[in-house]
């Protein structure tokens, strides 16, 4: 981090007041909050190195169409959602348990307005510049795993493997008319001038059952590591086969990330990949699989769900 003059720090100390008042924050204590939350040096270095703040002040006013650089939005959400943020992790964080949670969870228990409110990159920025950031990076501070993804284990299993690991396609399957060429001759060997790209995995999920299940849910009974999908109000989930073929198991992959933008939900990843071609398709064998394990938080499941596996630092 840049070391910035004392000028510049009593500078940013006052337009933290200034970024605070413009919140409009109906009581006094409640301004103090947040002030005092913005006044570790992160966040404080943030706002002092920024020499517009005319943008975000619109934005924090609730403008629309506002255009803002990296930094300009990198502020808006510290001073809009720091001291939310951490008033919701910070009960966890002084009364560990067993299982590491997702951050998302965590909002979502606490504070579901927040949750609904931030997407991928405005956690990721938090994280950054949380005074708690130290102690959030301990908690998911599991090692990295290098070691080949084994499909025949249970799905919460694989589920956690796969995050972090990045699959590789031909950038053309982005667009749909070439989609399906792209694919055919990607998938056989010929590149044909088409440009490789990769989908870092950042969300699964792992679904398991005992029970029979019904046509739409045929992809749990796949082969392992073979790819299936599953059909849900007009889109198309990617799913692999895990554990052993004609047993209820797979993992679905809820979210990825591509040239740094982030694709989130089943359905727009699947979109993306064009999943209902690749059906049949073995990741790892026909659709190159490579990086390694990276640490996730966990979110609970329900009925067939294993649990949901999401990245938490990249």
């Amino acid at each position: 981090m840049t070391e910035l003059s004392l000028d510049t720090i009593i500078g940013g100390e006052a337009r933290v007041l200034e970024l605070v008042r413009t919140l409009g924050l109906l009581s006094v204590p409640l301004q103090r909050e947040y002030e005092a939350t913005l006044s570790n040096q992160r966040a404080r270095d943030l706002i002092a190195a920024e020499d517009d703040l005319g943008p975000v002040r619109r934005k924090l006013t609730g403008k629309r169409g506002v255009s803002l650089t990296e930094r300009q939005q990198e502020i808006v959400v510290v001073v809009a959602s720091l001291h939310d943020f951490e008033e919701a992790v910070e009960p966890y964080l002084r009364n560990p348990t067993d299982q590491s949670y997702a951050i998302e969870h965590i909002l979502a228990k606490s504070n579901p307005a927040l949750a609904r409110r931030l997407d991928f990159d405005g956690l990721q920025i938090l994280r950054r510049y949380t005074q708690f950031s130290t102690e959030l990076e301990k908690m998911y501070a599991q090692p990295p795993k290098r070691r080949q993804v084994v499909f025949s284990r249970s799905a919460d299993d694989v589920a956690t493997m796969l995050v972090g690991r990045t699959l590789t396609f031909p950038a053309e399957a982005l667009s749909s008319t070439p989609a399906i060429n792209a694919w055919e001759a990607f998938l056989k060997g010929r590149n044909n001038g088409y440009t490789p790209v990769r989908a870092v995995v950042l969300e699964t999920e792992g679904f398991e059952t005992n029970d029979d299940v019904t046509p739409s849910r045929y992809c749990m009974l796949a082969a392992p590591g073979q790819i299936d999908t599953m059909p849900h109000r007009g889109q198309i989930f990617f799913n692999i086969g895990t554990s052993k073929v004609g047993v209820p198991s797979c993992v679905m992959v809820r979210a990825i990330s591509i040239d740094e933008t982030v694709i989130d939900g089943p359905g727009k990843v699947g979109a993306a990949l064009y999943a209902d071609y690749l059906k049949g398709k073995f990741l790892g064998k026909d659709i190159p699989l490579e990086g390694i394990t990276r640490p996730s938080g966990y979110i609970p499941g329900h009925n067939y769900s294993t649990g949901r596996h999401r990245v938490q630092f990249l």
